[in-house]
C-alpha cells in the first residue's frame, strides 16, 4: 500500500479525513445533487494530496537532533502544503464547470481541521 511508508499519525489523519468526507459527500449526494458531493471531495482531496506530499519533509530525519531544523522543516512542509492545496483548487475552479464552491470550501474546511493531526508528532 502506498501508506505504508508514512507515519502512524499521517496515516491515522488521512483515514479520518476520508471517511468522513465520503459520509459528508454521501449525504450531499441525496441532499443536493452530485455536483456537490463531487464538489466536497475535491476540496477535501486538495487537502489530502498536500498532505502526502509534505509529510515526508516535515517527518525527514535530516536536522532532526537540533530544534532549528525541526522548525525549519515543519514550516518548508507547511509551505509545500499550502502550494500544493492552492495548485490542485486552481485546477479544480479552472476545469470542473459545475463546481459548487460554497461546498469546495466546506471539504477543504473538513479536511484542514483533521490535517493538523498530520503533521504532529503525538507523544505517547
Amino acid at each position: 500500500m502506498i501508506l505504508n511508508s508514512y507515519p502512524a499519525e499521517v496515516k491515522l489523519a488521512i483515514k479520518k479525513i476520508l471517511i468522513i468526507e465520503i459520509i459528508l459527500a454521501f449525504i450531499l449526494l441525496f441532499l443536493m445533487s452530485w455536483h456537490a458531493s463531487l464538489s466536497l471531495l475535491l476540496g477535501g482531496l486538495s487537502v489530502l494530496v498536500g498532505i502526502l506530499v509534505s509529510a515526508p519533509i516535515a517527518y525527514r530525519k535530516q536536522n532532526a537532533g537540533k530544534p532549528s531544523g525541526i522548525v525549519f522543516n515543519a514550516l518548508k512542509a507547511e509551505a509545500i502544503k499550502i502550494l500544493t492545496i492552492v495548485i490542485m483548487l486552481w485546477l479544480v475552479f479552472k476545469f470542473y464547470d459545475y463546481k459548487i464552491p460554497f461546498v469546495i470550501v466546506i471539504g477543504l474546511g473538513i479536511a484542514a481541521l483533521f490535517s493538523g493531526v498530520a503533521l504532529t508528532k503525538l507523544e505517547k
